[in-house]
């Protein structure tokens, strides 16, 4: 580790922002030490901390205990069982679990009296630190095209993508991130940990996932705030709040799913904000962004390549030596950028007639009455569509008929009460399938 970042996790100046405290990265690290002696021998720790100050000192007391993190797709018991279940894992959580898994956990931590305690000498905390590059994170794929895939990090690749990602959006400590997504995904790991960590702006510990707590961040926060979200939790701070912001330098980061230009219109106008959108996988983090009412075409972040490899594009780090294979069928453009056309996965076939799911999907939630929808090529020879709404069959069809060609027009047309979604507004694949198996609704 570089010694500006050892000098700039050691530093005394304010960082997270917790019910009118403020405390230090100083703070954060030497609780972590701590925490690291006081912490079971284990092979993994599975992190379920929501507040974003208790889930970084757990994070880096793993990392400081030579032991994984693991960051779970989700915290259902079954899920939560099957990752402990016959291996020496265990759960480290500040909110009541499932009596099944009560053998698994991690005594209760005392965040407040590791927090205040006088700080750990720092010669020790210097050595710990130079040993973070090497703390291993095992963290999940959504599970949207299926089940949860587990991609192993570590800090160092972390902090490395950190630092771009830093440099893009000038994160300096003039600027204070607020995040509405759960730090056990990617989109939240990089953005509300790593980003702050090796920057130098300020975290809000809390997550605001009403409109009415964002304007608790507004009257108890100072600075330029960063708001780093998702388009569901835009779309419902934007039809249920009505109203504009107080008058406050907000930048909005959004990302897991394509943002809607409409909504992105009407967040822009409402709460007079700059939106931007960041590309990325939970295997490589964020790797380009766009300011999406200016440009539609993506810029990679500094030292990073999209070439052709083959028939297909990747992703390359020059400063990692890494590459990955994009599932984006792109377009680029003179400079570097690029232009996205859609998921290769997304893309299908019907009656010799070529689609995107996620065009498709967009029309069929531009219907005035749907609350919620999805496509699905099921591998048969018609599409299919789940849908949250109270509007007849006939209606349905009827607007996307007048969007799109009618080989594409689904049947069936299942409802249901509610789409099953993660935090982050991800569609859960194999929970949907078994919603709608063995039911016929056209």
């Amino acid at each position: 580790m570089e010694r500006d970042d050892i000098d700039l996790l050691l530093s005394e100046a304010p960082f997270v922002e917790y019910k009118g405290r403020s405390y230090s990265r100083l703070q954060i690290v030497s609780a972590a030490y701590r925490l690291s002696q006081q912490l079971p021998d284990t092979s993994n720790i599975i992190n379920l901390h929501d507040l974003r100050h208790e889930f970084m000192v757990v994070l880096m007391a793993t990392a400081f205990k030579q032991v994984s993190a693991i960051l779970p797709p989700s915290i259902a018991k079954n899920a939560l069982l099957t990752l402990v279940e016959g291996a020496k894992n265990l759960i480290s959580s500040s909110q009541p679990l499932y009596s099944d898994l009560s053998d698994y956990l991690v005594p209760a931590i005392n965040f407040s009296s590791l927090l205040n305690d006088s700080i750990i000498d720092r010669s020790l905390l210097e050595e710990k630190v130079r040993e973070l590059p090497n703390g291993v994170i095992k963290i999940y794929t959504s599970g949207t095209t299926g089940h949860p895939k587990q991609v192993i990090k570590s800090w160092y690749s972390m902090s490395k993508m950190a630092s771009k990602a830093i440099d893009r959006f000038h994160l300096t400590s003039d600027k204070i991130i607020v995040g509405t997504i759960p730090s056990q995904h990617m989109f939240g790991l990089e953005t509300t940990v790593f980003w702050p960590l090796f920057s130098t702006a300020r975290l809000w510990s809390e997550k605001p996932l009403f409109a009415g707590d964002m304007m608790d961040v507004f009257e108890n926060s100072h600075g330029e705030i960063l708001l780093v979200s998702t388009p569901l939790h835009l779309k419902n701070w934007v039809e249920s709040q009505g109203g504009s912001w107080p008058s406050r330098k907000v930048s909005v980061l959004s990302a897991t799913a394509p943002m809607d230009k409409e909504l992105a219109e009407k967040a822009t106008m409402q709460w007079q904000v700059r939106l931007f959108e960041v590309l990325g996988s939970t295997e490589t983090a964020s790797f380009a962004s766009r300011e999406i009412m200016s440009s539609e075409l993506w810029e990679p972040y500094q030292n990073t390549n999209i070439q052709l490899s083959g028939s297909k594009y990747e992703v390359s780090f020059t400063d990692l030596g890494e590459f990955y294979p994009l599932q984006d069928e792109i377009q680029m453009e003179v400079g570097g950028r690029f232009k996205l056309l859609g998921r290769q996965s997304d893309m299908i076939k019907v009656a010799g007639k070529r689609a995107s799911l996620c065009e498709l999907n967009r029309v069929l939630l531009s219907i005035d009455g749907v609350r919620d929808g999805v496509f699905l090529n099921l591998g048969k020879e018609r599409l299919s569509a789940v849908v949250e709404s109270d509007l007849p069959i006939k209606d349905i069809k009827q607007k996307l008929n007048e969007s799109m060609d009618s080989v594409f027009l689904p049947r069936p047309i299942y409802f249901i009460d509610n789409l099953p979604r993660n935090e982050l507004g991800k569609l859960q694949m194999n929970k949907l399938l078994e919603e709608i198996d063995g039911r016929h609704n056209d």
